[in-house]
């Protein structure tokens, strides 16, 4: 098998993964993801942030919302929903407006944009990353396949949480900083779903207390594969569990 290939394999099955299996289920409903789901159907379909409407119109009962004098909104931070709102829009204009009956192929198909897919971008970041700071090729790729099947970002690319999103755009915010693109890593880490917490403030100055320490390694010895490898593996490790805790 080619290095390419082996670079490809781990995330071409995890992306099959994703897409053969669809953990919602219309007689439990999960909190946490409906939540969001329910601030992309408002905006679209009833031009609100108002979930109201949304309860109201599919009988659905649901947690995880918010009450204001009377009037219900989603209690989640709005960066997943509206990554996910395109695929919404196209997964709508497929099997119509919201019901009880296709909220469940609606709901997928921005789990699959808002969760998956930065899951599998942040598996190819890692991967150039760990090549970057000298691992050698097998490394580079146990360093993925380890991200992908061995930590909580599993599970996470394959549910609509902001855990997968908020890893994506926080180990992005170490990376460009490692480069000293300050603008690009701001933006970045902007565009978190749970940036306006102080955990990411506290997660940043964590993650450029490391950045410094490698540096100092990697001009050590900048081809100490051992090192770097084992930094970028508990970095994903601890964004994937620690980052995005909804």
């Amino acid at each position: 098998m080619s290095a390419r290939a082996r670079q490809l394999a781990p995330v071409i099955l995890y992306a099959v993964l994703s897409v053969l299996v669809v953990p919602v289920y219309p007689h439990f409903v999960s909190s946490n993801e409906f939540s969001r789901w329910v601030l992309a159907v408002a905006i679209v379909d009833f031009h609100t942030v108002e979930a109201t409407p949304v309860v109201n119109s599919t009988h659905t009962r649901m947690e995880d919302l918010a009450t204001v004098d009377g009037r219900l909104y989603s209690n989640k931070a709005p960066g997943g929903a509206l990554v996910g709102l395109p695929a919404y829009l196209v997964a709508r204009a497929i099997v119509g407006p919201p019901t009880q009956h296709n909220m469940r192929a609606t709901l997928n198909a921005m789990r699959l944009l808002a969760s998956t897919v930065p899951a599998i971008l942040l598996a190819f970041w890692l991967g150039n990353v760990a090549r970057r700071f000298g691992c050698s090729e097998d490394r580079a790729n146990f360093a993925t396949v380890a991200m992908l099947f061995g930590t909580p970002l599993f599970a996470y690319g394959l549910l609509f949480f902001a855990h997968a999103l908020s890893a994506f755009t926080l180990f992005g915010t170490f990376a460009l900083l490692f480069d000293r693109k300050l603008s690009a890593a701001g933006s970045q880490l902007s565009g978190s779903p749970e940036s306006r917490q102080p955990r990411a403030v506290s997660n940043m100055l964590g993650m450029n207390r490391l950045t410094r320490s490698v540096r100092q390694c990697y001009r050590f010895d900048p081809f100490s594969g051992k090192v770097c490898s084992s930094f970028v593996l508990n970095v994903s490790r601890r964004l994937a569990v620690h980052t995005g805790r909804s």
